[in-house]
């Protein structure tokens, strides 16, 4: 006891009324909520597109690229970090959080399309396929209307 008390931390939440405490814990987890739907809506947006496909393929090509895509995900993940625990302008923190959103729809891109394209359900991102057909783009191993089959593997692309 006498060494939880010798250890003050000026400033802590955890140092506050339970009114405040509170607070802090519902603000904290609202903007964990209002993040963790802006990645989604982000990471299904990009999904429905063309160029996140041909991004994957390319995060996945071989030749380092992945080891890359990964050396650049720490150094946004670093420096959206430091944004984010910046003490100086609470905007910065959002820029942070905001930035971080997009490196992680970003990255998780191409561990989608593994995913989709190797599943063994004949499941299909239904507005991903149809917007693919209407613009005349098909994914290798897919019949006309978009459905992969379970035994053809070869619509995992390059992976």
């Amino acid at each position: 006891m006498a060494l939880a008390q010798a250890r003050v931390i000026r400033g802590a939440v955890a140092t506050l009324g339970v009114s405040d405490r509170v607070a802090f814990l519902r603000r904290t987890y609202a903007h964990l909520g209002v993040a963790l739907v802006a990645w989604t809506a982000l990471t299904a947006g990009i999904m429905q597109t063309e160029w996140s496909l041909r991004m994957s393929a390319a995060m996945l090509s071989g030749g380092g690229s992945w080891l890359l895509v990964m050396g650049a995900f720490m150094l946004v993940g670093w420096g959206a970090q430091r944004l984010a625990q910046s003490p100086s302008s609470r905007g910065l923190q959002y820029l942070g959080l905001a930035i971080f959103v997009v490196a992680e729809a970003l990255i998780l891109q191409p561990l989608l399309w593994v995913a989709y394209l190797t599943s063994k359900s004949g499941a299909d991102f239904q507005a991903s396929s149809s917007n693919r057909r209407a613009h005349g783009h098909h994914l290798r191993g897919a019949d006309r209307d978009g459905v992969h089959h379970q035994k053809d593997r070869s619509c995992a692309g390059p992976w």
